[in-house]
């Protein structure tokens, strides 16, 4: 059995497949994807994952994409030192969780930590063009970016996002829990650890 993470240190969502991986206490090897130099945006790199983001780990040579399921995927093969509540309506709970953190805050996040820091490294005028309409997923979330960055209503949405998904979290652990569904540290509070900076 060999497990191989490409991955890149700057990507949130390569560190949360990461802590997973340290919080199973797996074997890995460790395959650095360089975003600077567009790495992920390569034949090669694209030939495993057609997204063309980082993580993707290989499981003996065969690609899993996208770093919740690659969570869930660690957790269906290797069930020890669980991440996940073994009780059904708990699971449901914490995949509900999982869900929404992809889905609301997620994207969310990306607009001001693009707008304040991964726009300054990108090209201008028709170089930026060119970039963007290399990026299988996000060319027209790119778009957003040109020029003057992402509009005041776009941020404000973001923002509106945010809070409400801090005040659910918030919720979550008034009555004293010390993680999102319980007692138990989860998939679910890996998903939002992982937002604490910029997204690729």
């Amino acid at each position: 059995m060999t497990l191989e993470l490409l991955h890149s240190p700057v990507s949130t969502c390569s560190q949360k497949v990461r802590m997973a991986l340290f919080e199973k206490e797996l074997p890995w090897t460790s395959r650095p994807v360089n975003l600077r130099i567009h790495e992920h945006l390569t034949p090669e790199y694209l030939a495993l994952n057609p997204n063309g983001v980082v993580p993707t780990l290989l499981h003996d040579g065969e690609p899993i994409v996208d770093s919740s399921v690659i969570n869930e995927y660690l957790e269906d093969v290797f069930p020890q030192r669980p991440l996940r509540p073994a009780e059904p309506k708990a699971l449901a709970r914490m995949r509900a969780w999982r869900a929404y953190i992809d889905e609301v805050p997620t994207p969310a996040i990306r607009v001001p930590s693009f707008q304040m820091f991964i726009r300054r490294g990108l090209p201008r005028g028709a170089a930026f063009d060119d970039h963007a309409a290399r990026l299988p997923l996000r060319k027209h979330f790119y778009a957003k970016m040109r020029d003057g960055g992402f509009s005041e209503q776009d941020q404000l949405e973001a923002r509106e996002k945010l809070r409400q998904s801090i005040d659910r979290m918030e919720a979550a652990l008034a009555d004293g829990r010390p993680w999102l569904c319980g007692d138990m540290f989860t998939l679910a509070d890996i998903s939002i650890w992982h937002m604490k900076s910029s997204t690729y």
